[in-house]
């Protein structure tokens, strides 16, 4: 059984086979004033197909060194270096018997941007979605930086306006939030932060009534509106923050002259103009209102 198995284990060795062999990968030689601006891959696999005896060599020898690729020789004029896949095969060539066939190189083409110090700042854009219940909001948003500078080729710098947040479901049952959030870094630029601290103000809806005069609006000088009632309850979502802040004030309540002008009714739909951004408006009542328009002399005679 022993004589057998030998047997076998030679006649695998100097059988023909296919395996994987992986190759550390370094970019090497980069001047001090150079700054490479996407990763850069750290290792190579390699399709082999060999006698067995060399496989195990490949696999557990030391006869497989560390690839080796030099900027200043590979040096791009548009801040981008490209290897081909020829070069590539060429290179690797030498790290491998003659009897050795590559069938295929993963990735098969080597490619990094960099820069000589070309950065620019730019926004950063939050993209980001919360799971609340239908009574919480987001009220407020923290953050200690609005901006992230950014390292790339001339090319890539010009097209650029801003830098995106991933795009990530935050929840919570927190009245605040802090959160890491990822940055997008765009192909070929290196940023000088990875993350972006955040932090969010929860709160929660209530509801508030408030009474607000009607007004009429863009009336001629000489004109004033009369309406009855003269006031109309305005029904809001508020936050509890901002409950006690919000005010008749903040609102705007009434109609336009134009809308008078062209309708033949003796009542007018009662419209909200203006209001808070805190607040979301849920009703007017009335919702229509009896009116006269007084005309009077403006000259006091």
């Amino acid at each position: 059984m022993l004589l057998a198995g030998f047997y076998w284990l030679i006649q695998a060795l100097n059988s023909v086979h296919e395996a994987n062999i992986f190759i550390p990968l370094v970019l090497t030689d980069i001047p001090e004033n150079v700054v490479i601006t996407d990763s850069f891959p750290s290792r190579l696999k390699i399709r082999i197909e060999d006698k067995g005896t060399s496989i195990m060599r490949y696999k557990y020898g030391n006869h497989v060194k560390t690839l080796e690729i030099k900027f200043v020789k590979n040096q791009g004029s548009d801040g981008y270096v490209r290897v081909s896949p020829y070069k590539l095969r060429e290179i690797l060539r030498n790290q491998f018997n003659i009897s050795t066939n590559l069938l295929s190189i993963t990735p098969d083409t080597l490619g990094y941007y960099y820069t000589t110090g070309q950065q620019k700042r730019v926004p950063i854009k939050l993209q980001v979605s919360f799971n609340l219940d239908a009574e919480h909001y987001v009220r407020d948003t923290i953050i200690t930086e609005d901006s992230v500078t950014v390292f790339a080729p001339t090319k890539i710098l010009n097209n650029l306006s801003e830098v995106v947040t991933s795009d990530d479901l935050l929840s919570t049952s927190q009245d605040t939030l802090y959160s890491k959030l990822n940055l997008v870094a765009p192909v070929g630029a290196k940023l000088s932060m990875s993350e972006w601290n955040v932090k969010f103000i929860i709160d929660r809806y209530t509801q508030k009534k408030i009474e607000v005069p009607l007004e009429g609006l863009y009336f001629p000088a000489s004109m004033a509106l009369r309406s009855f009632p003269a006031s109309a309850v305005v029904t809001c979502r508020v936050g509890v923050k901002d409950y006690a802040s919000v005010s008749s004030e903040d609102f705007l309540v009434g109609v336009q002259y134009a809308t008078l002008k062209s309708s033949n009714n003796d009542t007018y739909k009662v419209s909200v103009f203006k209001y808070p951004s805190s607040v979301k408006v849920l009703s007017v009542s009335p919702q229509r209102a009896d009116f006269l328009i007084e005309d009077y002399d403006i000259s006091g005679k």
